[in-house]
């Protein structure tokens, strides 16, 4: 009995469905697609809810999936139902609002403002057919792991009349004015801790000259200059090593922040002008602004997955050399110079457990710069790196709790401070001079180290 009332359903939705009129792209869970027919046909209820429905027909031409895209103009929401004709169950049903910004491009996420992912990063993907927003239009579904269903991309004309329309709405245009404003924050805030860090390392240097030697201990001049460096001047140079370690982390930082802000200024400039500037749309999504749009030849901007922004040089399509700001979905991020498909020169990674890398990289390998990592053992270090070692000013924190703090040289801390805890938590405290290590008081440890209140 279910075999023939499956039948009389595939009969009676033939009969009911128009005959197929365009191909769709359906991805099977085992990764095989087809193109297949399909055809879509538009209904309005109580002159509120607009109906567009989508009716997937197999290689024999039976309608096997149906999916219903219903926007209720009252209630402002969207409601898509996806059925099963052969089996005759319902799949899913999705619900969402699209009164959080104004555009005419809508996916899981909410309306989309300026640039969109590829489409199989979405639930689904939909766009208004007008201004008027009435009937939407399908480009994309999916039902997570099982099947994908392409039916359109967002055409240039979509995107060209979701750009007009956000041009003209008030909340976006304020939208915009709360970003600025939170930018223009962001930039006075690290000026404050800019200054406020100067001074208080300033603080820290003019202490130390005061307190430098005791009354009794003689003055020593005309010393001879050597590599050799005695217990009393290792406080000057590990407060000038890390003064030099600040400036160099705020002297580079900007230099990224800068190389940030020409990219996506480039980019809005771009985007906002398609009239004066060549751009092409491939099958996945991605935006090419440039010349030679098409054939993505010589000076350019590509735009992948809404994450990915390469400016600078491309042949043959790919990015041969410039800047670029890399939001990959696993957390981490790369801004900077960029070559040969690697970082090349100035560059910075975050990563979304705190870690950081900011230098003059060669491929994936910092050459100099400044990092905070932690190893696999759990051992964590904030300083100059040189060569993947650690060279210049730095504080190393073992997994157990013992603090190096002060010049390594090849990973070996050579001017510094040493705290150690034993198996008792007992702890002790050390100088190295010259990379000879001898037992200090904790006094004497507290009085040397304040430069690890930065960090």
């Amino acid at each position: 009995m279910r075999v023939l009332f499956v039948a009389l359903l595939q009969l009676m939705v033939c009969i009911c469905v128009a005959q197929p009129e365009g191909k769709c792209r359906y991805t099977a869970r085992s990764g095989i697609s087809q193109n297949l027919p399909y055809t879509e046909s538009k209904t309005i209820i109580d002159s509120t809810v607009y109906k567009t429905v989508y009716y997937v027909f197999d290689n024999n031409k039976l309608p096997f999936k149906a999916v219903t895209v219903a926007n209720n103009t009252e209630q402002q929401n969207i409601a898509i139902t996806i059925n099963e004709l052969k089996s005759g169950t319902q799949e899913k049903i999705y619900v969402a609002a699209y009164n959080r910004f104004s555009g005419l491009i809508l996916s899981e996420e909410g309306d989309s403002m300026i640039q969109l992912s590829k489409p199989y990063d979405y639930l689904y993907l939909l766009s208004f057919t007008g201004p008027e927003k009435t009937y939407l239009q399908l480009h994309y579904i999916s039902s997570l792991d099982e099947y994908s269903l392409l039916i359109s991309t967002i055409t240039d004309s979509v995107l060209s009349a979701n750009r007009e329309y956000l041009k003209q709405s008030a909340y976006y245009k304020q939208f915009l004015t709360e970003q600025q404003r939170k930018e223009a924050e962001r930039i006075a805030r690290e000026k404050e801790i800019d200054s406020l860090v100067n001074l208080k390392l300033n603080n820290i240097l003019s202490q130390d000259k005061k307190t430098e030697r005791l009354p009794s201990e003689p003055e020593q001049k005309n010393h001879p200059k050597s590599d050799t460096v005695t217990q009393s001047g290792i406080q000057d140079m590990i407060f000038q090593s890390a003064q030099e370690y600040i400036e160099r982390y705020k002297k580079d930082s900007l230099g990224v922040l800068r190389i940030r802000e020409i990219i996506l200024e480039r980019l809005s400039r771009l985007a906002y002008n398609p009239s004066d500037n060549k751009y092409s749309i491939d099958n996945d999504g991605n935006i090419f602004y440039g010349g030679n749009a098409q054939a993505r030849e010589g000076d350019g901007i590509l735009v992948k997955d809404n994450q990915l922004i390469y400016s600078g040089v491309f042949s043959k399509g790919q990015f041969v050399s410039g800047q670029v700001y890399l939001r990959y979905k696993k957390g981490n991020a790369y801004t900077g110079n960029f070559a040969n498909a690697q970082p090349k020169g100035l560059g910075k990674w975050d990563y979304p457990s705190g870690e950081m890398e900011l230098g003059i990289f060669d491929g994936n390998v910092l050459q100099n710069g400044v990092v905070r990592r932690v190893d696999s053992l759990g051992n964590s270090y904030r300083g100059n790196i040189e060569g993947e070692r650690r060279n210049g000013f730095g504080v190393f924190t073992t997994k157990t709790g013992n603090v190096y703090l002060g010049i390594f040289e090849s990973d070996v801390l050579k001017h510094g401070y040493i705290s150690q805890t034993d198996d008792f938590a007992l702890k002790s405290y050390f100088t190295v001079t010259n990379g000879e290590k001898k037992p200090i008081s904790e006094k004497e440890w507290m009085d040397s180290t304040r430069i690890l209140s930065f960090f």
